[in-house]
């Protein structure tokens, strides 16, 4: 999240937003909504003209892009456990139950 939408990763993590296919590429989240019977053709260009690019400066470029989310992941890690622990407790469980069918209402 932080990633692909660091301007809106609060609203969207602490208060769940839903967002509509276009929203969601005006936050950088996806990058193209596409007709369901264009997606395998568009997804194949996309792959082709990224297949197109020298693998190892892709790779890299790739990796210097995403790396100071990646540290920031690393460091994290020591909060695994009480993230976890958060995360499993009945209060959440239910809240998430409750977040799932109100959206699914929709």
């Amino acid at each position: 999240m932080r990633f692909a939408a660091p301007a809106h990763v609060q609203s969207l993590i602490n208060r769940g937003v839903t967002l509509t296919p276009e929203a969601a590429v005006g936050c950088g989240l996806v990058d193209a909504v596409v007709d369901p019977e264009r997606v395998v053709a568009e997804a194949m260009a996309v792959a082709e003209s990224l297949a197109a690019m020298p693998a190892v400066a892709f790779a890299l470029t790739k990796r210097q892009l995403r790396e100071p989310v990646l540290e920031r992941i690393h460091v994290g890690a020591s909060l695994d456990a009480a993230v976890q622990d958060a995360w499993a407790s009945p209060d959440v469980l239910n809240a998430i139950r409750d977040y799932v069918a109100r959206t699914l209402k929709r």
